[in-house]
């Protein structure tokens, strides 16, 4: 696990250097964090095996798909043009699509933040970067995505619409982000209202603290696909840590306190709205956090917005403060416990 604390160490210099380094600091930073998702080996994560297992029997024929794992038809289909057009080795094709993923984010934070290395220090430390080696097809839906939208947010809701229906081919969870076409609608500006927003955060949280009822209410809802049902009934395996929700809510709280008129709505919502499902779905089973991941990544930019313009600055030291201490102990906690089996790490072919 050394490496992870190394490369978290060299990210949290680079973000108080000068900005007249942030070129090269960001550039560097990139090519170490590719190179350590691209020729990571295959135990690091907990993906890998089992996708290798799918891949091996996938063609185009659909009585050859899912048979370790339901994958989306659009991941199935996109497997079986690679392995009669390109090889039919997985390695390659697990890296392919680790490229393609994290330029999209790279390519995301570039165009969108103010300060791209910092808004990369957040993308490390909240763990969103591991999210490849765990949950591979939203991540790759997700980097599809997220590479786009700097370029349609400003375009018409169809080609939203067309890009998030797409990534939904490779993973059903993107669908949500559909929920950002609220910003087109004329009263979206009463999102800026802070009581408005606590109201969501609060009442998940009441929520997650009151979970048994919620289960009970989940357990009746038939509507959810089968295997949404598995894991609402592996809920008494798998419990959401009541630390570190509490943490999450406390700093969201925090967050949309210290927010200004000013404060990108469309981010801090997104970031409210993750939560919101966070909290609620964690009180049903933690398997939903990926859900409430397609929301949650929009606080990086949220995270830099703030730690520059934050307009008490009191208030904006507290941020800076706060914010490394809250990732820090999340990002901890995270690799002390091996969420996610990215440790030991180990080097592809060695």
């Amino acid at each position: 696990m050394f490496i992870y604390f190394l490369i978290l160490l060299f990210l949290l210099l680079s973000i108080f250097l000068k900005r007249k380094y942030d070129t090269v600091t960001f550039f560097i930073s990139v090519v170490i964090l590719f190179l350590v998702g691209f020729l990571r080996g295959d135990s690091v994560g907990t993906d890998i095996g089992i996708y290798t297992c799918n891949f091996k029997q996938i063609s185009f024929n659909p009585a050859t798909w899912n048979y370790c794992t339901k994958f989306e038809d659009g991941f199935n289909y996109l497997i079986a043009f690679y392995k009669d057009f390109v090889t039919k080795e997985p390695t390659f094709f697990f890296r392919a699509i680790f490229i393609f993923a994290f330029l999209g984010f790279v390519n995301f934070i570039r165009k969108e933040s103010d300060r791209p290395i910092l808004t990369l220090f957040f993308f490390y430390i909240f763990y969103y970067y591991f999210y490849n080696f765990n949950i591979m097809r939203q991540f790759f839906g997700l980097g599809i995505i997220l590479g786009l939208y700097p370029y349609v947010k400003t375009k018409t809701s169809l080609l939203f619409i067309t890009i998030a229906t797409t990534a939904f081919l490779f993973h059903n969870t993107l669908f949500i982000l559909l929920f950002l076409l609220i910003f087109k609608l004329n009263w979206s500006e009463a999102l800026k209202k802070k009581k408005l927003l606590l109201i969501p955060v609060l009442l998940s949280y009441c929520l997650f603290i009151l979970k048994g009822p919620v289960i009970s209410f989940a357990h009746s809802i038939y509507f959810l696909s089968e295997r949404y049902t598995m894991h609402l009934r592996g809920e008494a395996a798998v419990d959401s840590s009541t630390i570190t929700i509490t943490l999450h809510t406390l700093f969201c709280i925090f967050c949309i306190f210290i927010s200004s008129k000013n404060t990108p709505r469309k981010y801090l919502f997104s970031y409210v709205l993750g939560i919101f499902i966070l909290n609620f779905m964690g009180a049903i089973n933690p398997l939903f956090i990926r859900v409430a991941s397609c929301f949650l990544i929009f606080n990086i930019i949220y995270y830099t917005y703030l730690w520059y313009y934050t307009e008490n600055q009191l208030l904006r030291i507290i941020f800076k403060f706060s914010v490394i201490m809250y990732g820090f102990v999340y990002f901890t906690n995270s690799v002390i416990k091996d969420f996610g089996g990215i440790v030991p790490y180990t080097v592809w072919a060695f």
